[in-house]
């Protein structure tokens, strides 16, 4: 697991000479290094994360160890938490990243398997405020307990995308605040280097996505939008409380993103297919409004709206059926998909080598008895350098066999 192969270097290319040089590095490494493992430094540790809301404080630990596992491992100390409490009630828990349900509810302590010191661990945070103890949120840490706990930086992060929104240097600040009315999920993304993204070579080699039936597609992820992140706010403007909202979203909301306020239950209508939701379980006075936070999910999404909205009591509605558009939303992001390291590739090849003429070469141009390299005009040719039939399901095949020098090229085997 994380074995460090390659050290991506983009973030330090500046012209196209060094930028020709740092990517034929690239290449060069995976022809001529083998698997191999960073065994030095701590194998085995945990820290603790401080999150405190108002006079609450729950302390939550992440780490590593060769034992571990990505699910629960009670030897470890880990343990399921209860569910999440009602709204109001102040609760901070670590949640899956990856794989649904491996970590239950949530846990106290997430401790991940030991690679290398310097392998990229990603945790999550997820959080809610108390009534009584507003809206911030501070996490807090010991910066020399984090510098001992494997290589790399430690990063707390609003996402996981090429350019978070919220970012702090966890070992520049021990400690940073956040309001939940704009979040209520952080990643602590560990191992995280400043100057380069460390791949292993089946990754590079077999990397894709997989597609809304469950297929792997052996390709980069299209850029094409696949979520919207909002926040919208509904006023009670009669004269009366009302117990009971109403909202028809546009684009389907992921019911795991969903936030709200004044309400306890929030419930997906049937046949409304998480578009149309009931807020229940609790009451709203004139002048008062009820936010609602999360995220929604369709291939090529727009910004969100809210077409249809009412209040009720007991059931009955209230007043008029309502509508906001997009511009009506506090918050209303249009989201990309997680790329994969084929997307890297690509764009690292876009920016190393914007004109058509540049290519990539490996091995050496300046020999004239022989030919003693190879040139790339696009990644497309860097994959066929690592797998055989890069694209076609189960019948890829490893270019892993042991390296060895440029010699003769056989045409019959091309």
């Amino acid at each position: 697991m994380y074995n460090p192969l390659i050290k991506y270097f983009l973030p330090f290319l500046k012209d196209n000479t060094m930028k020709k040089s740092l990517l034929f590095i690239l290449i060069a490494m995976l022809c001529s290094l083998g698997t191999q493992s960073l065994l030095w430094g701590q194998s085995s540790c945990t820290v603790p994360i401080y999150v405190q809301n108002g006079t609450d404080k729950e302390t939550l630990w992440v780490g590593v160890d060769p034992s571990a596992t990505y699910g629960i491992d009670a030897a470890m100390g880990e343990q399921e938490l209860p569910p999440t409490p009602p709204t109001g009630v102040f609760d901070a828990r670590l949640v899956d990243v990856r794989t649904p349900g491996s970590m239950g509810q949530g846990l106290s302590k997430d401790v991940r398997t030991y690679g290398s010191d310097c392998q990229t661990d990603t945790f999550k945070i997820k959080f809610q405020t108390s009534t009584e103890g507003g809206s911030n949120v501070t996490l807090s840490w010991d910066i020399a307990t984090l510098e001992a706990c494997g290589c790399g930086r430690w990063r707390l992060s609003n996402s996981l995308g090429l350019s978070p929104l919220y970012a702090v240097d966890m070992l520049s600040e021990n400690s940073a605040s956040v309001s939940s009315d704009d979040y209520t999920n952080l990643y602590i993304l560990k191992g995280d280097g400043t100057e380069y993204r460390t791949f292993s070579y089946a990754t590079l080699a077999l990397d894709g996505y997989y597609d809304a039936k469950g297929k792997k597609i052996y390709k980069s992820v299209k850029k094409t939008s696949n979520q919207v992140e909002f926040c919208v706010s509904f006023k009670n403007n009669d004269t009366v409380t009302v117990n009971d909202l109403h909202v028809d979203f546009k684009v389907v909301v992921d019911s795991e993103s969903l936030s709200w306020d004044h309400f306890t239950t929030a419930s997906p209508t049937p046949k409304g297919k998480n578009g149309k939701w009931d807020f229940t379980g609790g009451s709203v006075a004139p002048g008062e409004s009820v936010t609602v936070c999360g995220y929604g999910v369709k291939a090529g999404t727009k910004q969100q709206e809210a077409p249809s909205w009412y209040w009720t009591i007991d059931g009955t509605i209230r007043g008029k059926k309502q509508k906001t558009k997009a511009d009506g939303f506090s918050k209303n992001i249009i989201r990309l998909p997680m790329p994969n390291t084929i997307n890297a590739g690509e764009e690292a090849m876009i920016q190393g080598l914007p004109q058509k003429t540049d290519l990539l070469i490996v091995g050496t141009t300046s020999r004239t008895d022989t030919l003693k390299y190879v040139q790339h005009k696009k990644y497309s040719d860097v994959l066929k350098s690592l797998v055989k039939d890069a694209g076609k399901v189960g019948k890829q095949k490893l270019q892993d066999t042991l390296a060895t020098y440029f010699n003769n090229f056989d045409d019959a085997k091309k």
